[in-house]
């Protein structure tokens, strides 16, 4: 099929090719007849032509293609009446599909927003459009507002503005215009009319689209403008959606305008006075007696309403009921004895009207419907405050929110499913809510819960009964003042008694997991009622309880899982408590750990290990006793280590087994954390997991998690054996060096960096090893950066950056912590000039202040320690610095950038000039004088005169001065420049 663009086309050829595009039991057709329609919108496209098309074609998707195309292309002042024209007429009448309907209610606002000004019988030709094809006005109206009000500042958009509001006049005005009403007002008015007609017809399918069309459009009014604006007879528009309120197919968007209405009233019932307040309260009455009469919310049961309708109702019962509220607290509608007792009447029966609504959505079945309504809910609590009146109202309140807060008694709820999470997400609002119940009235909650428990205790008493009243118990202290709850309320003995209560109760024996859950969250929550030496008994039947059968070796797994967790967190609480029931739970906690058939997740393993390393490590327990318990716990697991690597060679599943693995050694790690300061007996045992661990760290050293694993072991070995770990150390630094990559590299340097601090010189046999392989590693890591991608994105600039931090850090923990010697090593001599020439370029040529204080501290400390050694390394040293980093810190200096008002760099200055001072004060004066003074001189921007006062200066304070002096000139003469 050839192009059609080469040659005229007829309306007849266009059609054809339209309907030929839009059939798709022709592919090839169609694709042929699509591409030669672009061709002909891009080359030849002809308004007439379209204009004729959508006049004479009978077919819908030809009308479409000529819409479409139209709103797109340029128009001619000609073309453009010729369109209004044809759009105003009936030819988009009802019986069109509802597509072009829409198309042609945006066509025709387009044409009024891009040139307001050219159409001057816009009043008249809307409101003839409203006459003889009211869907296409409606449809109009809502467009028009809603465009309006995504708009910005445009001139057209505020051209359009005024002429809606009166404030502008097309340029020639139209005959029947008058200035009683604003175009904005007539419109609306017509608007209203059409509703008001179909409303008074009897109700059938098209007449009921009018009216939510009608309503729709009101709606979008409402969001731009008050009512006010709108109408003058605010009268007419009460009655006109009072009547739509209680036709059942209206209600859902009549709900929408009268909540609207409610939002922007609120300034206007401000401004007008008492009178116009008593109106709007006697019309937010009426609403809310529609819809009580309607029953759209029942006392009880299900609405026979749609879901959406139901909660709209809410909806806007919170809008009334917050604004209501808010009336009473204010001072200008409460009664004070001034003439205004009809006013708190008024208000007095709309607050008890709307509270009665309230209740019965709070207290729905239904999410949504709940929701709706929560923010007057917390209004009401939070008004207490300043309405006492308002607390005989929060037990029914209380009532409600307990009620709601049950679950289903068979507990059937997963956390990742929508529906259920959204449970979850209204569970804790719940919670919220009921937290701010309890600030407002601590002693009235508490006898609730305390009623609430006694029901619960009782055997009979069914599970989601008992769940949610021992969430009333776990949260009550979130909403005890002063801050911190929990310990406030620990003073109150009432609530003690009744956790007492609670606690001795059959609970721990309930049947219901998730009963069993909260019942050991209260425990672990309040487990200061344990340090009373009364309650020690109810602690160690708590531990019984969550390291046995009904805890850690439960049948459910959540109930296992989450007791791991809770274990943890009691023992860290009251690990000075424990030796008694130490043996009771380490017996409970090693049968759950070698019981395979009980899965764990790598995070409950976790947990029960850092648990046993608490229980055996910090609560008194005998060394003998600590190392049977840790070599019964650790030789199984190190021997299940050895097989999985063994075995590995002859699997193909590695990252199996190396996933497996990972998590073994991050569990010997937790397992140390609860010995700070160990025996020697239970270092043996530590140390002899180190040969192991370093052995699956060279099977899977190409192993990210293995890696990362190994060094979180690595670290604790460092702290909890000691020097113990020294031995090891060359060994795991060699394979970590050669096999990190940039995801891991900053950890292999952190545990460079605790070797200096932890072990100082006693560290230099495996840093001497491994530091010239690390510095080499990380300037291949930085290189593979800038060669693997050709952009220079902000990202991969702060990778390389904090990648050639570490080198400097090293450094300088290495000479502040005198471990210099590893510097000038044999393994490492030939290397010491590049080594002070990397550290010279971070101190010259970094932008990160940060790392240039770094680098110049490594001098100001190398200086210092080999001055006081009185090494032969000084004098080179001393010799580099002349050549190299003085020179090029001073320049740097006097950049025009560098401030030295700006803190972080007035840090580094204070570091350059300690370095100076440092070899001032600590060497030969020769190596000052011709050294380091030659060096500042070679710089070229020091002036004579400060050259002279540094040559004489006799502290690290004159040094400053003469640098204060420096900075100042070199401002001086950047400023006359």
């Amino acid at each position: 099929m050839n192009s059609i663009f080469q040659q005229s086309v007829s309306v007849q050829q266009l059609e054809h090719l339209i309907l030929l595009s839009a059939d798709p039991r022709q592919p090839t057709v169609q694709h042929d007849a699509t591409v030669s329609l672009q061709d002909w919108f891009a080359h030849r496209a002809s308004p007439t032509l379209l204009i004729q098309l959508l006049q004479q074609s009978q077919h819908e998707q030809a009308q479409f293609y000529a819409l479409t195309c139209l709103e797109r292309i340029q128009l001619s002042l000609q073309e453009r009446f010729q369109l209004r024209s044809l759009l105003l007429s009936p030819h988009f009448a009802t019986r069109a599909p509802t597509y072009l309907r829409n198309k042609a209610a945006v066509l025709i606002v387009h044409l009024f927003v891009s040139n307001p000004m050219e159409w001057t019988s816009l009043e008249s030709d809307l409101i003839g459009l409203a006459q003889c094809n009211p869907d296409v006005f409606l449809r109009s109206m809502n467009i028009l507002v809603q465009e309006l009000l995504e708009s910005d500042a445009k001139d057209l958009t505020r051209q359009v503005k005024d002429l809606l509001n009166g404030n502008l006049s097309t340029s020639q005005a139209d005959t029947t215009l008058t200035h009683e009403m604003t175009l904005l007002e007539k419109l609306f008015g017509c608007v209203a009319q059409i509703l008001h007609a179909v409303l008074h017809q009897p109700p059938n399918g098209s007449t009921m689209d009018f009216a939510n069309l009608a309503l729709q459009s009101m709606y979008t009014f409402l969001l731009w403008k008050p009512l006010d604006c709108l109408t003058k007879n605010q009268q007419a528009f009460y009655d006109l959606l009072l009547l739509a309120l209680e036709k059942q197919e209206t209600q859902l968007n009549c709900l929408k305008v009268w909540h609207e209405w409610v939002n922007s009233t609120a300034c206007e019932i401000e401004a007008g006075g008492l009178e116009l307040h008593h109106d709007m309260t006697r019309v937010k009455m009426a609403v809310l007696e529609r819809i009580h009469k309607a029953d759209i919310i029942p006392y009880q049961g299900e609405s026979t309403y749609d879901i959406d309708v139901i909660i709209q109702a809410a909806t806007l019962i919170d809008a009334i009921g917050i604004d209501v509220l808010e009336k009473q607290q204010s001072s200008t509608v409460v009664g004070n004895g001034n003439g205004t007792s009809s006013t708190g009447q008024l208000n007095t029966a709309l607050f008890q009207q709307v509270y009665d609504l309230f209740l019965r959505a709070f207290s729905y079945d239904d999410i949504d419907v709940s929701v709706a309504v929560m923010p007057f809910c917390n209004a009401i609590v939070a008004s207490m405050e300043k309405d006492t009146s308002i607390a005989s109202r929060l037990p029914q309140i209380l009532g409600i929110l307990y009620q709601q807060l049950r679950y289903d008694d068979d507990f059937c709820h997963d956390h990742e499913d929508d529906d259920d999470a959204e449970h979850i997400i209204y569970h804790t609002q719940l919670c919220k809510l009921y937290a701010t119940i309890v600030r407002s009235a601590p002693d009235m909650t508490l006898q609730f819960v305390c009623d609430k428990l006694t029901q619960v205790i009782a055997p009979e008493a069914c599970s989601s009964d008992a769940e949610a009243t021992l969430q009333l118990v776990f949260h009550y202290c979130e909403g005890i003042r002063p801050a911190p709850g929990l310990k406030v309320v620990m003073r109150n003995e009432s609530f003690c008694h009744m956790l007492k209560a609670l606690l001795s109760s059959n609970l721990c024996n309930h049947a219901q997991p998730e009963v069993l859950l909260v019942y050991y969250e209260i425990a672990v929550r309040y487990y200061q009622l344990f340090e009373r030496a009364e309650n020690l008994p109810l602690l160690a039947n708590v531990l019984q309880y969550i390291s046995g059968p009904r805890g850690l070796q439960h049948a459910h797994a959540k109930v296992r899982s989450r007791s791991c967790y809770l274990l943890l967190r009691l023992t860290k609480s009251l690990t000075h408590l424990l030796r008694p029931y130490v043996e009771t739970a380490v017996v409970g906690i090693q049968a759950l750990i070698t019981n395979s058939a009980m899965k764990l997740r790598p995070d409950d393993q976790l947990y029960l290990f850092e648990t046993m390393g608490l229980l055996l490590g910090m609560t008194g327990l005998e060394a003998s006793l600590q190392q049977q318990y840790l070599g019964e716990l650790l030789t199984p697991h190190l021997r299940s280590i050895e097989s999985v690597v063994q075995a590995s060679t002859l699997s193909e599943n590695v990252e199996f087994n190396s996933e497996s693995v990972s998590n073994s050694i991050a569990a010997v790690a937790h397992l140390s954390k609860g010995f700070a300061k160990p025996s020697h007996e239970v270092r043996n045992v530590f140390v002899a997991t180190l040969p192991v661990i370093l052995r699956v760290l060279e099977t899977f050293s190409s192993d990210e998690h293995i890696r990362n694993k190994a060094m979180i072991f690595l670290q604790r070995m460092i702290i909890c054996v000691e020097t113990l770990v020294l031995p090891f150390l060359p060994q795991f630094l060699k394979v970590l060096t050669a096999s990190c990559n940039t995801e891991d590299v900053s950890f292999v340097s952190q545990i460079f960096n605790q070797l200096c601090i932890r072990f100082q010189q006693d560290a230099a046999l495996p840093i001497d090893e491994a530091l010239i392989p690390f510095l080499e590693k990380c300037h291949r890591l930085v290189t593979s950066i800038d060669d693997g991608n050709s952009d220079n994105s902000t990202h991969l600039q702060v990778e390389k950056l904090s990648i050639k931090k570490l080198p400097y850090a090293i450094l300088q923990n290495i000479v502040q912590h005198d471990l210099v010697t590893v510097l000038v090593s044999p393994r490492n001599i030939d290397n010491l000039e590049l080594i002070l020439r990397v550290v010279a370029e971070g101190a010259c040529s970094t932008d990160d202040s940060a790392v240039q204080k770094t680098c110049l501290r490594f001098f100001r400390n190398l200086v210092e320690r080999w001055a006081d050694n009185e090494t032969e390394y000084l004098a080179g040293l001393v010799t580099f610095m002349r050549d190299v980093l003085l020179r090029n810190v001073v320049l740097s200096m006097m950049d025009p950038a560098f401030d030295e008002r700006n803190a972080s760099q007035a840090r580094n200055v204070t570091e350059f000039t300690k370095i100076l001072v440092a070899v001032k004060m600590k060497t030969e004066a020769l190596y000052f004088q011709e050294y380091i003074m030659s060096g500042l001189e070679a710089s070229g921007v020091i002036p004579a005169n400060i050259l002279d006062s540094l040559k004489i200066a006799q502290n690290s304070h004159d040094i400053d001065d003469c640098f204060a002096e420096l900075f100042i000139r070199s401002k001086a003469h950047i400023h006359r420049k």
